[in-house]
């Protein structure tokens, strides 16, 4: 039945469109008419929540719709399907709405609200179903910087700042006179509380793993230190968290986004390095992996 409802959705979202609502500046609108839509599908190995990965990677798939009225008012949904979920496979059903202001000079920003709908303790923002966002960037040939601000709230809040620095190589005609391709190049770093990240490893019990050493009565062992050594599974103290407002993490990445006609494909990678996490948590450097089909009409 679960998968007869993801491909329901998954069938649905061809007759409409999206890009995610944070990227909804990215969305390009044909100017020659007042309305424009997009649907995609991302999957990749893990998602990023206010720069913090899930603790764990987790394989998912998600459609998502755009609206777009005249480059200013918008609209978007998305869901994301987990296999690995066991209590629900479809989550994270997520609605927003916004508008893009062209503010002249390659100056733009943007004013959103998002409501998600979370049926899964896995998920990070579990607690907090509402966030206010807004962006302001600027866009040059050089380096083009872009300011990210939210504020999620529920029965928790938080404040995130996320600054942006990019770079992007563009090349038309490639193969034929409709396509072009883009590979950006993009720093990022991400402040804010973490009240939601403490909720989420107070929820989920999140385990770090304990090695412990034990003296051998004959004062022998494998290791010739007449001690052996065991490892045993803790549950994260979630007290340990540092929920201040401070550096959480800097992200370096790229992606190759071709585009033929009303097409795209776009993978993407991004290394994650984390700050300021909690001690016993040890969270490590990763790579993110994502892949994105979009069709836009």
């Amino acid at each position: 039945m679960k998968i007869r409802l993801f491909i329901f959705i998954l069938t649905l979202s061809s007759l409409f469109i999206n890009v995610p609502f944070l990227f909804a500046n990215d969305a390009k609108t044909d100017t020659t008419t007042a309305h424009s839509f997009q649907v995609s599908v991302t999957t990749g190995n893990n998602q990023i929540n206010k720069g913090k990965k899930q603790e764990a990677n987790i394989f998912y798939l998600k459609p998502a719709l755009h609206y777009s009225y005249k480059e200013g008012l918008f609209a978007d949904f998305s869901c994301a399907y987990f296999p690995t979920f066991k209590k629900s496979n479809i989550d994270n059903f997520a609605i927003g709405i916004g508008y893009n202001f062209d503010l002249g000079s390659n100056l733009s920003s943007s004013l959103g609200y998002t409501f998600t709908k979370y049926y899964s303790d896995l998920e990070v923002s579990a607690s907090s179903p509402n966030e206010l966002s807004s962006s302001f960037g600027w866009d040059n040939p050089v380096i083009a910087p872009s300011l990210n601000l939210s504020y999620s709230f529920g029965s928790i809040q938080d404040i995130y700042t996320g600054l942006d620095l990019s770079h992007s190589f563009d090349f038309e005609h490639i193969f034929c006179s409709s396509d072009k391709l883009s590979i950006p190049l993009s720093m990022s770093a991400s402040f804010g509380t973490t009240n939601f990240y403490k909720e989420y490893v107070k929820q989920n019990k999140i385990t770090k793993k304990i090695a412990k050493a034990n003296a051998n009565a004959n004062g022998k062992a494998k290791n010739n230190t007449g001690t052996t050594t065991t490892t045993t599974t803790e549950v994260v103290d979630y007290t340990t968290i540092n929920t201040k407002y401070t550096l959480t993490g800097l992200a370096f990445g790229t992606s190759i986004s071709y585009k033929i006609a009303d097409f795209s494909f776009t993978p993407s990678v991004s290394y994650q390095i984390p700050f300021n996490q909690p001690s016993d948590l040890k969270s490590s450097r990763s790579l993110i992996f994502s892949f994105q089909i979009a069709y836009s009409f």
